[in-house]
């Protein structure tokens, strides 16, 4: 018999207040640990002293080997070794699709591996490379050893955070326009239940629209220092890192919202899911079981264990 009492609504975080509140927790305890950015400048000179005090060796070579490849492979390398290994088991009790990739296939899993590296070498090397000169033509004002306040940086990752989000949604929902998907997004789209590292794995022309530009445009615009662009940078890759990781851990960010886009493909085109409500995109997601998932844990048990699906 089926049930037809709803679970009780619990007061739910907009992920775009979320954002702002981490963002803001987080430089806030900075700035007590660090007496006023003194520590923060000292890591970052041992940064620049890492990659040479030349704005090409930090803009171009630190930021491939820093942003393009070491904080998408270290992070999607440890949800990696869980997809494949099932090691330790109780984690999967936080999978948003269970059952999926347990373990995931390996021949699938070197083809996401040759498309990532593809578009990283590719791609996201020579626009690294573009982006220099870039910032170069526009003039580089500060000194690379100029560490912004705090109420900068957070200026800036807001900025960032809504070109982003805006860039895209628009773009997302282009390439998911019949003949575009057909030749493009469907790449994207062959993990129904994705796994981290398919964040981009995607058709190269995709992956400049939706992943590279939208994301390195907020920086352009807010003149970014390329201490606050690196910090955008690394949350960015962590936040689509783990919207793909198919898992929904405790204190981490919800990937409800965007594995149910690859379940669905119709819905859920964003990441803070502010312009899916505006254009009413979300509807079916609304209705499910997993809007009500779609939150912070702030305990062990999992999303299925404090909403369960309705049973028979």
């Amino acid at each position: 018999m089926k049930s037809s009492s709803k679970p009780d609504r619990q007061i739910v975080i907009n992920p775009i207040h979320y954002s702002v509140i981490i963002i803001y927790a987080l430089t806030r305890l900075i700035q007590f640990l660090t007496n006023t950015n003194e520590l923060w400048t000292k890591i970052w000179h041992k940064v620049v002293d890492l990659f040479g005090a030349d704005d090409f060796n930090m803009y171009f070579f630190g930021t491939t080997v820093y942003s393009v490849f070491f904080t998408y492979w270290f992070f999607g390398g440890i949800f990696l070794i869980f997809d494949y290994s099932q090691w330790p088991e109780f984690l999967k009790k936080y999978k948003v699709q269970s059952g999926t990739n347990e373990p995931v296939d390996r021949k699938l899993m070197m083809r996401v591996v040759r498309g990532v590296l593809f578009n990283q070498i590719f791609i996201s090397i020579p626009l690294s490379y573009l982006g220099y000169y870039i910032k170069k033509s526009r003039g580089i004002q500060e000194s690379i050893f100029d560490v912004p306040d705090f109420g900068r940086v957070i200026y800036e990752l807001i900025i960032c955070i809504m070109v982003d989000e805006i860039g895209f949604y628009y773009t997302h929902r282009l390439v998911h326009q019949k003949h575009l998907y057909k030749w493009i997004h469907k790449q994207h789209h062959e993990w129904s239940a994705p796994i981290s590292i398919t964040a981009i794995y995607a058709h190269p022309l995709e992956h400049i629209l939706s992943n590279v530009l939208p994301v390195g445009l907020g920086p352009v615009f807010a003149n970014s220092h390329l201490s606050v662009a690196w910090i955008w940078y690394t949350l960015a890759q962590l936040t689509t890192l783990n919207n793909h990781s198919g898992f929904h851990f405790p204190f981490f960010h919800s990937s409800e919202f965007h594995d149910f886009h690859h379940m669905k493909f119709m819905e859920c085109y964003g990441k803070l899911g502010l312009l899916d409500r505006i254009h009413n995109t979300d509807k079916l997601f609304r209705k499910s079981i997993y809007s009500y998932r779609h939150r912070i844990l702030y305990s062990l048990k999992s999303a299925k264990e404090m909403f369960p699906d309705k049973s028979d």
